[in-house]
């Protein structure tokens, strides 16, 4: 058995949510919120970048942050994603530790 790159959520408050998108970001794992796990692929190889069991962790905590925060998740998590896509997107190669 495979130890998961999925960071624990400790809660599905606000504060837990934003906690788990940022430690997620800063594993290089983030993702759409609206996506399915399974869907990612590495792009140069098009192999599954999670695992099966990463995928279902993720989905599943997906799954629990909107049945718990409905639209507030994605309030939460836009900010964390666009700086991260931002990031990506004009190269940069600092830290995107937490703000």
């Amino acid at each position: 058995m495979s130890t998961s790159r999925i960071p624990p959520l400790a809660s599905t408050s606000e504060e837990d949510a934003r906690a788990w998108f940022l430690a997620m970001r800063e594993a290089g794992l983030l993702f759409n919120l609206h996506d399915d796990a399974t869907w990612i692929v590495h792009i140069d190889t098009n192999e599954p970048f999670f695992t099966d069991e990463e995928a279902e962790q993720a989905n599943a905590i997906h799954e629990r942050l909107v049945d718990a925060l409905g639209d507030r998740a994605d309030d939460i998590v836009y900010p964390i994603f666009m700086e991260t896509v931002a990031h990506l997107e004009i190269g940069g190669d600092e830290d995107l530790g937490p703000r």
